[in-house]
């Protein structure tokens, strides 16, 4: 058998090995000297570095089997920690119509910016034989359900995996862990995934899939709270594309981390990819449990209360807890002590008035979606980081613009962010900021870099302005005093890249009609901007739609191009070999939808 081993092809014993329990490879290591040279150095190695785990206890078992042998452990660098929920409700839909969604395809740049894309339609008609596969699927998901998710059911398994992962954690410490990653992903079958992303997936599994999610980042931000580890490195689904952080649950998990001395850990940390969303609705049944018991309560009564207000035709702006600008009633402060009382009757009435016709979204009036305690809970988060050296915040809108004032109310969000200059964070540190899918007041992003001019590196990716607040500026005017600053205070600003800057953040692909052009006059067009897709033509001219602008470049007088400019006239021609349908299933996958 060993012998066997040895001639195995390298590609067939990397499966092997990644399928094996640590303690199998450390017998095949020690069955000859050819299996252990086989599962040593680098390239082996390599397979040990990224251990991916679920909550489950099985997963959970082997990576603590893992960093038990010597040999092993050391090698781990990076902790991926995944989201799973089954996609039964999916699998159901999809047997009973016969139909899914196309296939994946994946788009190809010569610049290196491959990306998969799945489209909407047209619906594909599944045989018989693939109906019988996923039919087996469902079959087993419904028998593998409750093993599955029996830590994350209650108080007492939540407690277990916190208590397991403290313990990875501390026997990590002293290795060489660099780096947490939250992931999301659902279990569409025996070793099958898809994407957050995945178009077959219906709502009901993508609100599971969100709430777990939730529930994953209050687990694991606990544990590393408790362990007092210092992991340079924290990834929270910035690579799950259509899955992130609801704002309000950072807000609600704050208090939990506070009282877990949480700033211990997170002062450790250096880099932090991040990615929040609009507020979710995850239901009555499982508030909860992704809030722990004490937000659930708290939010239970807050609502009983606004929505009360609500039936008694009070203006929505001084509904208590209320996001609005000053002058408004909305910051009264109350306890809510005599909504707490067990009315399920109360509470069956909100949960039929206040959803949107999509499950699991709220609507952009909905008084949830703009209450106050949707924005201070990041800014709150990042005061317990104070050694940050690279901030990567991304935004996912998943509001159903339902607005009868004829403007949108989730410009409100640019609030997340505000609170960050409104509480005067200062990171002595930080070197690089990247901002992507945010609403943005320029001049809150003029204050912040005033405050850190010690960062070199500046991203800005589909960002928008909130064009219903009093006294903004533009992008033009914003960039521009960003690089006269950094040349008159001497500033280390190196370098501004931009993309997709407008009036508000691009989520269906369509590029705002009010977009800031960065061509500058008369100015050749570059082969790398058309293909990357930047380049549009309009019977009134073209429009460049990102650049990046270097330190040199900071005193012209048209760095950052001409500025907003409007489509006039029709398009012409975008130079770019992928249909529109692709681009907006690739602007969808990344920044949501507007759901109009």
């Amino acid at each position: 058998m060993v012998s066997g081993l040895l001639v195995f092809p390298r590609e067939l014993m990397e499966q092997v090995v990644q399928n094996l329990p640590a303690e199998s490879i450390h017998h095949l290591r020690l069955a000859s000297k050819g299996l252990s040279i086989a599962t040593t150095g680098p390239h082996f190695y390599s397979l040990i570095r990224r251990q991916t785990i679920n909550l489950t206890p099985k997963s959970l078992d082997s990576l603590e089997a893992l960093i038990k042998y010597d040999a092993f452990n050391y090698k781990v660098r990076h902790v991926r920690i995944m989201a799973e929920t089954f996609a039964v409700a999916s699998l159901e839909h999809i047997l009973a119509t016969g139909k899914t969604s196309p296939p994946e395809m994946v788009l190809e740049n010569w610049l290196g910016g491959d990306s998969v894309v799945q489209l909407r339609w047209p619906l594909v008609q599944l045989g018989e034989e693939e109906l019988r596969k996923r039919a087996d699927d469902l079959s087993w998901m419904k028998a593998h359900l409750e093993t599955h998710e029996e830590l994350l059911t209650s108080e007492e398994g939540e407690q277990e995996v916190v208590n397991r992962l403290v313990a990875i954690f501390r026997q990590l410490k002293d290795l060489s862990l660099d780096t947490i990653e939250l992931d999301a992903r659902f279990v569409s079958g025996p070793r099958s995934y898809s994407r957050p992303v995945a178009r077959e997936m219906v709502d009901l599994d993508r609100q599971l899939l969100w709430a777990r999610a939730s529930q994953l980042y209050r687990l694991t931000l606990t544990a590393l709270a408790r362990s007092q580890v210092a992991v340079p490195n924290l990834q929270i689904l910035s690579h799950a594309a259509g899955c992130s952080i609801p704002s309000y649950d950072i807000t609600a998990g704050i208090p939990g981390l506070l009282a877990n001395n949480a700033g211990v850990a997170l002062a450790g940390i250096k880099q932090l990819a991040f990615s929040f969303s609009n507020r979710m609705d995850h239901g009555w049944e499982r508030l909860e449990r992704v809030y722990g018991s004490d937000a659930g309560k708290r939010e239970r009564r807050r609502q009983r209360l606004q929505w009360a207000e609500i039936w008694d035709d009070v203006y929505w702006s001084d509904l208590h807890g209320v996001a609005s600008e000053p002058g408004s009633n909305s910051g009264q402060n109350t306890d809510d002590s005599d909504w707490d009382s067990d009315d399920s009757e109360y509470d069956a009435r909100i949960a039929a008035d206040k959803n949107s016709e999509i499950r699991g979204r709220y609507s952009d009036i909905a008084v949830q979606a703009i209450c106050r305690d949707n924005f201070p809970g990041f800014a709150q988060l990042l005061q317990q980081m104070r050694n940050l050296e690279s901030l990567d915040v991304h935004m996912y809108q998943t509001l159903v613009y339902e607005s009868n004032e004829g403007r949108p109310m989730y410009h409100y969000y640019y609030k997340v962010f505000n609170n960050v200059i409104d509480q005067g964070l200062r990171f002595q540190h930080l070197k690089h900021v990247a901002l992507s899918g945010l609403w943005l007041r320029p001049d809150s992003l003029v204050a912040f870099m005033q405050g850190h001019l010690q960062v070199t590196s500046l991203e800005l990716q589909n960002v928008g302005i909130p064009m219903y607040v009093s006294g903004q500026t533009s992008w033009g005017v914003a960039l521009a005093e960003l690089a006269q600053d950094a040349v008159a205070q001497r500033s280390a600003l190196a370098s501004v890249f931009c993309s997709y800057l407008g009036s508000e953040p691009q989520v269906s692909g369509a590029i705002s009609s009010n977009s800031h052009n960065f061509l500058r006059v008369g100015e050749p067009i570059r082969d790398e901007w058309l293909h990357r897709g930047w380049v549009s033509r309009w019977q009134k001219g073209v429009f460049l739609s990102g650049r990046r602008v270097l330190r040199d470049e900071f005193t012209l007088e048209d760095a950052f191009g001409q500025g907003r400019s409007s489509r006039r006239g029709g398009l012409v021609d975008v130079p770019d070999s992928r249909s529109w349908g692709m681009v907006e299933a690739q602007w969808e996958d990344r920044y949501g939808r507007n759901y109009h």
